[in-house]
């Protein structure tokens, strides 16, 4: 190889280093991390050991169809959403504010990029739940959790959208507050209800976050105005 190959060769390895640390630093401005990654796995694996760990009695005297669902399991999807709702914060928020281009769209991308991201790290520990605990029911529940939690950062700042999810989980814990047959959290029967709120929570959230922003650089927005 001459010495015009070997130029090439370094340029091109020097345009290669160039860009992976363009994207480190891009993925680190978004608050993505190593450490932020292996917290997210860590979250997930506590959800098929709570969901091994009973406590939560809601269903009716005599009704012992649901009974697998009864356990913290259900609390312990909430906690993926205390891991990635920071991400839908902007770092820098006054560097879009007089973006040329809609921002609608990257809104779009990144809370599709954060829904993905935790979808996918929970695929392998959901394989791992008790048997008679339905992965489809389960992986429902936590896309309505995320999504909750996406439309209160939405409405207050991302710093609480995880108390959203676990609020109504919380409220759907308690004994007779919300009737069992609505009670889509623990009653199996109303599985096709789940189903479709997830689906509704889904749209919203996408919707509402690629409109309005996260609720604290919104803010911050109108302030600098």
């Amino acid at each position: 190889m001459g010495a015009d190959g070997s130029s090439y060769l370094r340029v091109r390895a020097g345009v290669d280093r160039a860009a992976v640390t363009t994207l480190r630093m891009l993925l680190v401005s978004r608050l993505v991390t190593l450490r932020r990654l292996l917290a997210l796995v860590a979250v997930w694996c506590l959800v098929p050991v709570a969901s091994r760990v009973g406590g939560v009695r809601v269903r009716p005297d005599g009704m012992t169809l649901d009974e697998p669902l009864e356990h913290l399991g259900a609390m312990a999807l909430c906690l993926p959403g205390l891991v990635l709702l920071p991400l839908l914060a902007e770092p820098a928020p006054w560097l879009s504010w007089n973006a040329s281009r809609p921002l609608a769209p990257v809104r779009t991308l990144r809370i599709a990029a954060v829904v993905g991201v935790g979808a996918v790290a929970g695929a392998i520990p959901l394989l791992l739940l008790p048997p008679g605990v339905p992965i489809a029911h389960f992986l429902a529940l936590w896309m309505l959790l995320i999504s909750l939690g996406v439309l209160i950062a939405v409405a207050v700042g991302s710093a609480y959208g995880a108390l959203g999810s676990v609020l109504f989980v919380a409220l759907m814990s308690v004994p007779g507050l919300v009737p069992y047959e609505a009670n889509i959290v623990y009653n199996g029967s109303a599985r096709p209800y789940l189903f479709g709120a997830a689906g509704l929570a889904v749209v919203l959230a996408v919707i509402c976050y690629a409109r309005w922003d996260e609720g604290t650089t919104r803010r911050q927005e109108f302030v600098a105005d």
